[in-house]
Formats: structure tokens, C-alpha cells, sequence
């Protein structure tokens, strides 16, 4: 169904070179610098066709090349492309501190599949997505933010990234933010089948199961079909090839504007 509700749609992207792209393989081998423009074309694509009303968003440093995004705004801040992923964290709490609007920060390899009216309707201030993985259940390419009122998520984005500012330098490269909030909600059960509730300090925490809300293949499993039900598409490292060919099925599939 076509939603009414006006959400900001935020990507990331900073150019990185040969040296911090190998430290990042070192850490994911699957991680690659290439054809990052096709894909955030490709993912607001499928973000307009469910939310014509949405804004999009793609932050960045003050030296990457411009991205050729449709109909995209593109927020430049001073950021170190020696380490992408802190970057990232920072340029996250920067934009938090100037909207109010609901938020998702979503990676560029994403496809939406369906809206998300009923979620967002929900009572929470930030949701994660979350597997049975004992190293990081909780997986970043998607965080929903309902509830910035007064500043609420921005507070909780820019104490992760004070954190962050203290980790070692290859974490800032890849996986320190997830290595993060790993320690932060460490004690609660990920085996569990259901999506879930948590009060963190003030923040109200919603748990949803990644099969839904940020699906993906297992690993070296082609990525050609996806759950019915599956509303987010994350087509993570090596199933980036299957994108496009996805993209080409959805982008036909009949909508109930009712």
C-alpha cells in the first residue's frame, strides 16, 4: 500500500580508498567500493514507490565525489574517509540534531518491499533488526527512528558515537559500531522468534526480527526469491548481484492504493 506518512530516507556514502578498503575486507571480505551510485538510485527508487511523500537524504563528507541520487539532498560534513564506519556514526547524530521528522538510516544495498504504517504507528524511539548470530544479532543496515522529540534519539545516536571516539582504529575502519551496540544490549536473548520490546536508560527499544524488516539470504545462498512478508531486501555483500534483477520484479508488482 502507498503510504501518506512523511519519513526521512537517509543513506551514507563517503569514498574510501585502496588502503582503508582492505582494512575493511579484513574485517568483511564481502565489503566493495563499487557501484554505490546504482545502488541508492536503485533503493530510493524502491523507497518512492511505497512513499511518494518521503524526503531522501544522502550524507557524505566535503570531499567525495557528488552522487548523481534523483530528486536526493546531499548533507556534506566534516568527516575522516580513513574510517567510513565512525564516520558514519557521527554524520548520524548530525542529522538527528536537526529534524524531528521520523528517520530511517538505511544502507544503499537495500530494496523496500512494503510500507511500514503499522510500525510506525507503534509506541518506540528507535528500532533495531536482529538475528540469531552470537557475534552481531543486531545488524545495522537499517535503523528505524520514530521519536526524536526534544532531541530523544539524537541523545542516544550521539552518546554511541562518543563511544565510538575512543575505539581502536581499525573498528572505526569496520564493525565498531556494531561491536557497540553489541556491548550495549548484551544481555538480552536473540534466539528468541518473536520481535521485541526493551527499555534502555529512557529510551524505548523495539527489537524486530530481520526476516521481516531487513531480510537477506544466508550466506552463499543466491538471493533471487525473498519471504512474501519480507518488507526490507538487504542485499549484503555478495548479493549485491542480485539486486537489480530483484528490483525488476517488485518495481511491477501492483500496489492497493486504497
Amino acid at each position: 500500500m502507498i503510504s501518506t506518512q512523511k519519513i526521512n530516507f537517509v543513506a551514507f556514502h563517503i569514498d574510501i580508498n585502496q588502503v582503508v578498503l582492505k582494512q575493511a575486507q579484513d574485517v568483511a571480505k564481502a565489503v566493495n567500493n563499487e557501484n554505490h551510485e546504482d545502488e541508492i538510485n536503485l533503493m530510493f527508487s524502491s523507497v518512492k514507490r511505497l512513499y511518494p511523500n518521503a524526503q531522501l537524504f544522502v550524507l557524505t563528507d566535503q570531499k567525495s565525489k557528488h552522487l548523481n541520487a534523483k530528486n536526493t539532498q546531499i548533507i556534506q560534513y566534516e568527516l575522516d574517509n580513513r574510517f567510513p564506519i565512525f564516520s558514519r556514526n557521527k554524520a548520524w547524530y548530525e542529522f538527528l540534531k536537526e529534524t524531528e521528522i521520523p528517520t530511517i538510516f538505511l544502507d544503499s544495498d537495500i530494496l523496500i518491499q512494503s510500507n511500514f504504517d503499522k510500525l510506525m504507528q507503534m509506541d518506540f524511539d528507535i528500532a533495531f533488526t536482529f538475528r540469531n548470530w552470537e557475534k552481531w544479532p543486531i545488524n545495522l543496515g537499517i535503523i528505524y527512528v520514530k521519536n526524536n522529540h526534544e532531541n530523544k534519539a539524537e541523545k542516544f545516536f550521539k552518546d554511541w558515537y562518543q563511544q565510538f571516539k575512543v575505539m581502536k582504529e581499525e573498528q572505526k575502519v569496520w564493525g565498531g559500531d556494531q561491536d557497540l551496540i553489541h556491548i550495549k544490549f548484551k544481555d538480552l536473548d536473540f534466539s528468541v522468534k518473536n520481535n521485541f520490546d526493551f527499555v534502555f536508560d529512557q529510551y524505548k527499544i523495539k527489537f524486530l526480527k530481520c526476516n521481516e524488516y531487513n531480510y537477506s539470504s544466508e550466506i552463499n545462498e543466491p538471493m533471487y526469491d525473498y519471504p512474501i512478508n519480507a518488507k526490507v531486501l538487504h542485499f549484503k555483500g555478495a548479493r549485491k548481484k542480485y539486486m537489480l534483477n530483484c528490483w525488476e520484479k517488485i518495481r511491477y508488482q501492483k500496489i492497493d492504493i486504497s
